[in-house]
């Protein structure tokens, strides 16, 4: 299996709330959209802390061929056509690991 899990903060931007509400409900539409998607979900953080992000992706897939696919999928690059509107920070972080719900 394998995680693909992003943050994003999107700094100074006074529609915040709305662009977050509006990115989750995305997100997790992906789901339906791209059946290479194992598992997807995604949280709005609620901490005030400075080092905090805004918005946690985390999504699972069966194997890195099936997160390539994600990440090419025209569903996916209309997400990110929507984020490209925004200024933004992310971290990404790609790993495998082993599943005990199989």
């Amino acid at each position: 299996m394998v995680k693909h899990i992003v943050f994003f903060r999107f700094p100074g931007n006074k529609k915040k709330d709305i662009i977050l509400k509006d990115f989750k409900r995305k997100i997790e539409d992906l789901k339906d959209k791209i059946p290479e998607i194992h598992h997807i979900e995604a949280g709005i953080n609620f901490s005030d802390r400075e080092t905090a992000y805004d918005i946690a992706l985390i999504s699972e897939f069966k194997t890195e061929k099936d997160l390539e696919t994600y990440r090419t999928h025209p569903d996916h690059l209309a997400l990110i056509d929507f984020l490209n509107q925004y200024e933004r920070e992310l971290a990404v972080v790609d790993y495998i690991y082993q599943s005990h719900n199989l």
